[in-house]
């Protein structure tokens, strides 16, 4: 099984590095399991944003690459934090450039047929705020838009939120690292 790993983060020593670093770590540790690990910001230069304007977009060498990658995977990770109520922007552009290969239109009103062989993803974000604040509050718009651009793609996404980031205790990391680990089996099957 292959599996796409991405991280959205652009510091080292990020809690959602340190999550992403653990469930990359544990996955690896599994049997039959490839990982490609793609971080986002690392790669930051080469990421074009959309444009209509397609062949442009499939001359681009990092729109081929990530063409061939999803087109590979079997399964995503996704680790993010909530920027202002939303995904970073270098996600959202990463996911404009895969909605231009990995589905075909089915209609008015219909979900995309997938061109892909992604079944499940893990989508892991982290926000500064009380779960209950995103999601009573704000409608939890940076989950909800991955979620659903994940599931018209026809993957099934497996969200889970690590809210309170900023002052987590270590007995809170340990409780969400055995939630990851456990989510992490269960993309597994």
């Amino acid at each position: 099984m292959r599996i796409l790993a991405i991280i959205a983060h652009d510091k080292e020593t990020s809690l959602s590095k340190t999550i992403f670093n653990h469930a990359v770590t544990f996955l690896s540790k599994q049997e039959n399991i490839e990982l490609d690990i793609l971080d986002l910001y690392s790669r930051a230069e080469e990421i074009p944003f959309y444009s209509s304007n397609r062949a442009q977009l499939e001359a681009n060498a990092f729109y081929q690459e990530n063409k061939e990658r999803i087109l590979k995977a079997d399964r995503l990770l996704i680790v993010f934090p909530t920027y202002w109520y939303s995904t970073p922007g270098i996600l959202k552009c990463w996911f404009d450039l895969i909605n231009q290969f990995a589905w075909k239109f089915n209609g008015p009103y219909k979900s995309a047929i997938p061109l892909h062989q992604i079944k499940k993803a893990l989508v892991i974000n982290l926000t500064i705020t009380p779960r209950w604040y995103n999601l009573l509050w704000l409608g939890d718009p940076a989950r909800d838009q991955v979620k659903k651009t994940l599931q018209f793609l026809g993957i099934e996404p497996m969200m889970y939120t690590v809210d309170r980031s900023i002052n987590l205790s270590q007995s809170a990391l340990e409780k969400h690292i055995k939630n990851i680990t456990r989510l992490c089996k269960m993309l597994l099957t």
